[in-house]
This record gives C-alpha cells, structure tokens and sequence, in this order.
C-alpha cells in the first residue's frame, strides 16, 4: 500500500475509496449494543458488552465470559498511539470507564486497538496479560490526571490565540513537554483538548446558575 500511495498519483483516492467501499458495504453493522447485552457465539462461549464511553461516546468492552478476556478498541489510550497523545472526547466519561475497567471489568487479558505506547514511548503488543493490563489501566489514569491539570490552568487562564501549532492550547502542550505533530489525522491533542473545553464551559454555566439563580 505504500508503494502504491508513492507511485501512483491517485494512490491515496484509490485506497480511501476501497476503505470506503468495504466500510459503507459488507461491514454494514447487522446489530446495533449499547452495554448490557449477553452475545452468544456459538458452542457455549457468549460475550457480555459493557458502555465504556470516553473515547467516543459509543465506546464498549467485549468480554468473553469465563475468560475475563477483554476487547477495548481504542478504549484505553495509555500515552497514545502514533500521535504520542491520548485521544478521548470526554474526559469525565472516560476517566471513569478505566476505573470501572481496572475494578470492576478486571480483564486478565486485554486486546487493544492500536500498539499504545507507555510513558518511555515503547509500545505495548495489542494483547496483554494480567500485569500489563493493569499497567497500562493505570498509565491511562496517570496521564489523563496530567493533562486535565493542564487543561485546566490553561483553560481558567484563557486559551490565548498564537503562532503555535498547538494553539490556542500552546500552554498545555508545552506544561506537557508534548512535542509530536498536532495535525496528524486524527489529531487526538486537539479532540482532547475540545473534550475539557466542553466540560469546562459547563462547568463555568452551572457555577453561574448558581451564583445567580432565576
């Protein structure tokens, strides 16, 4: 496929447009989950989903029963992936969903998404055991205190419109000591940020609601 993106000029139309195809057709979803529910695969081994919303709002656990194997997606970010910066659009919603992940789910294996990376940058396999399940639960906590303390002086100062590739969060970035591309696709740093933005600005209503109640 890169060889292909570098040879042919409309290698990247071509790729997106298969992406597309395969997408929007055969993989069209048959059963729409939202948590709760008990999937039976056949042979006695059943699946039971759990909502943990966070990094998209739609975000689910499948964890094979009796097993406690568990599928996450992109669910538990660690320090990110390629981008070096975990991506979540909501940051309450998915603060809570790696602590229900590390003390309730308690998967003794975990798949993931993508390779995410722990503090040192090395990347994790995309299966875990035990031990490494619950390191990278509890990197994924870790960084998220960090970057919400960021975000939250940033936010409180005044997001300041600059030069920076990382504005208007430049302060956060730099608080971070991040320094990894802000417009890769999809940009997590800026998602992220958009997350405790929207947090922030619903706080700042309630707290004058209550300051000044009708």
């Amino acid at each position: 496929m890169v060889v292909a993106l570098a040879t042919d000029p409309e290698g990247a139309a071509k790729v997106t447009g298969a992406a597309n195809a395969v997408i929007s057709g055969e993989m069209e979803p048959s059963l729409l989950v939202r948590g709760g529910e008990t999937l039976s695969l056949g042979g006695g081994v059943t699946v039971s989903v759990h909502a943990i919303p966070g990094h998209t709002p739609g975000s689910v656990a499948y964890v094979v029963d009796g097993q406690c194997s568990v599928f996450v997606g992109d669910s538990v970010q660690v320090h990110g992936a390629a981008n070096h910066f975990p991506g979540y659009t909501d940051p309450v919603a998915y603060r809570a969903s790696l602590k229900r992940l590390r003390d309730e789910i308690r998967p003794r294996r975990l798949y993931l998404g993508h390779p995410y990376r722990r503090a040192d940058g090395t990347p994790y396999g995309v299966e875990l055991d035990e031990t490494q399940a619950e390191e990278a639960i509890a990197q994924s906590l870790d960084i998220e205190a960090r970057v919400a303390s960021a975000a939250r002086g940033c936010l409180e100062a005044g997001p300041r419109e600059t030069e920076s590739p990382y504005s208007p969060f430049a302060r956060v970035a730099e608080e971070l000591g991040y320094t990894g591309d802000p417009a890769l696709e999809p940009s997590p740093f800026f998602t992220t940020m958009a997350g405790y933005r929207t947090h922030f600005a619903q706080h700042v209503r309630t707290q004058e609601h209550r300051s000044h109640p009708s």
